[in-house]
Parts: structure tokens; C-alpha cells; sequence
């Protein structure tokens, strides 16, 4: 966009070629990162001005403002970085080598629980391992090899004879008894 035209000795009568000129140059511009849909000469849809991304050149001098944060992009080993500036001039790296700077929240040996099928990038998937066990949320560090205790309740439920495994009861008798007999006298009689 030249901003040197018109001059101040142009004819008044090519106003209306540079003020479409002007108008071009800004919508050009303004479509690398802006939404500009236009419908004949009008731009009438609600979205039009909003961004569609936002490019951040890299910047290698950034001037605070008062009472402003500042996000920018700026070279670090020959790769553009996302920073920040706040209002007192300090600066902070957010991405490091295409990650958040500081690395993942996660450790290796983290579990997380997810409502997809297919494990995210750099995770794997281990439904199998767990298939069929309980989650225990505690306060204190759980053992290993099954040692840490689970407490709670569930509902009640009165077994029924089909539900009950096949299982034997053992009769302990003292004192005078006989096949075929009737406990005597200090017996005890299970069943």
C-alpha cells in the first residue's frame, strides 16, 4: 500500500480510484488471519472481522505497555517460540521444540482415565490390564502386589442355594455319641 499517494496535487477526480485502491490494499491485507466474506460489494455476515488464526511474526524487540500483556512470537534455537510479556516486562517462553515449555503435566507410570478407544499420542493402551478392576481414590500411598486394603459398602443381598458354591460343614462331637445316635451332653452339632 503506497502511502505517498495521492499527492496533495493529484486531480480531486481520481479520489473515488484511490479510496477502492485503499479499500482493496486493507482487505487484502486483513484476509491473511480475518474472516471477509463478501456477498457482491457488502460484507454483511456476522463473523466478518473476526480472526480465522492469528500469525505471529517473530519479533526481536518488544515494547511493554502499561497496564497490558503482550503475546508474541520469537526465535529460540532458529525456531519460532510462543511468549509472553507482562505489564512489569517479565517474559515467559509458553512452547518449547512444538510443546508446551516445561513439558507434560503427566509422568511416566501415569494412568489416565478416558472416554476414547484408542490411546492419545504417546500413551498406551491398557484396557486389558485393567480390565475388570476398581478404582480406590485415597489420601495415602497403596501398597504393591495387592496389599492395600479397600473399605466401603455395597447393598445387601441374600444369597439364594443356586448362588452358593459347593461347600461342606464339619460336625464336632464330645462326649457319648454314636452313629445313629442324637448329640448327648456337651455336644456340638453343625450343619
Amino acid at each position: 500500500m503506497d502511502t505517498s499517494t495521492p499527492t496533495g496535487s493529484a486531480n480531486p477526480t481520481q479520489g473515488d480510484d484511490r479510496i477502492r485502491e485503499l479499500k482493496l490494499a486493507i482487505v487484502e491485507r486483513e484476509g491473511q488471519d480475518h474472516y471477509w466474506p463478501a456477498s457482491g460489494t457488502t460484507y454483511d455476515n456476522d463473523d466478518c472481522g473476526f480472526h480465522k488464526k492469528v500469525t505471529l511474526l517473530v519479533q526481536t524487540t518488544i515494547t511493554q505497555k502499561a497496564d497490558a500483556g503482550i503475546l508474541y512470537s520469537k526465535d529460540v534455537a532458529a525456531k519460532a517460540e510462543l511468549h509472553y510479556k507482562d505489564e512489569d516486562g517479565n517474559e515467559i517462553q509458553l512452547t518449547s521444540v512444538g510443546a508446551l515449555n516445561g513439558g507434560s503435566p503427566f509422568v511416566t507410570g501415569d494412568l489416565l482415565l478416558s472416554s476414547v478407544t484408542t490411546a492419545h499420542t504417546g500413551w498406551t493402551n491398557v484396557t486389558a490390564t485393567y480390565a475388570s478392576k476398581h478404582i480406590r481414590v485415597g489420601d495415602t500411598v497403596l501398597g504393591t502386589g495387592g496389599s492395600a486394603t479397600l473399605a466401603g459398602t455395597t447393598g445387601s443381598h441374600t444369597l439364594s442355594i443356586a448362588e452358593m458354591p459347593a461347600h461342606t460343614h464339619d460336625v464336632s462331637v464330645y462326649g457319648g455319641f454314636s452313629a445313629g445316635s442324637t448329640p448327648g451332653s456337651g455336644a456340638t452339632h453343625i450343619c
